[in-house]
């Protein structure tokens, strides 16, 4: 059950609140949460026989104000600067920031910068969330070498070829994962 004021936003909103499980009531508070109404939770439960009935409490919509990287220099930060741009004055998602500093992060390990850290910090007044974002690349870190530790016996010059790096290139972590793949499309090594 619902006052009438939070009633009206769920049916504006189209939630679904007929729960036949507890799974689905779990669903229901994720999806409010991912609508901007982060309060939303469970007030009470009346029970009458077999039905339950919960009341429900929806708080206010939030909206998110994010505060872009300062030092947005490079490929990997003007991407993440753009899309954040996307997502500010709309719903809270705090899951689409995730998606985002995810990808902000393999950028920057694709590019020679493995140890990059965003962090988050919020700060609420009245119904929108400041946000500000602090990013630390980290270290450019090269590859200098790879150093064969076995029997194969093969030459240097053909295994930076087989694994598509180079001496002195930028650490890549796509290209170093694929590595075991590279190594085993190679038929005469074993």
């Amino acid at each position: 059950m619902l006052n009438k004021e939070d009633n009206d936003i769920f049916q504006k909103e189209g939630f679904s609140f007929n729960f036949d499980s507890q799974l689905k009531y779990f669903d229901f508070i994720n999806e409010c949460k991912e609508e901007g109404y982060l309060e939303c939770r469970l007030d009470s439960i009346v029970k009458n026989g077999d039905t339950a009935t919960i009341f429900m409490f929806l708080g206010p919509k939030y909206k998110w104000e994010m505060l872009f990287l300062d030092k947005a220099e490079d490929m990997c930060s003007k991407r993440f600067n753009k899309q954040v741009k996307d997502i500010e004055q709309s719903k809270f998602s705090f899951s689409e920031f995730i998606d985002y500093k995810d990808e902000l992060l393999n950028c920057y390990d694709n590019s020679g910068r493995p140890f990059a850290k965003l962090e988050l910090s919020s700060e609420f007044k009245s119904d929108i969330i400041i946000s500000k974002t602090l990013l630390d690349p980290g270290p450019l870190i090269y590859i200098d070498s790879i150093l064969n530790h076995g029997d194969l016996n093969i030459k240097d010059y053909i295994l930076y070829f087989i694994l598509d790096i180079k001496e002195g290139s930028l650490y890549n972590a796509e290209k170093l994962y694929a590595l075991r793949g590279r190594l085993k499309k190679q038929r005469f090594i074993r």
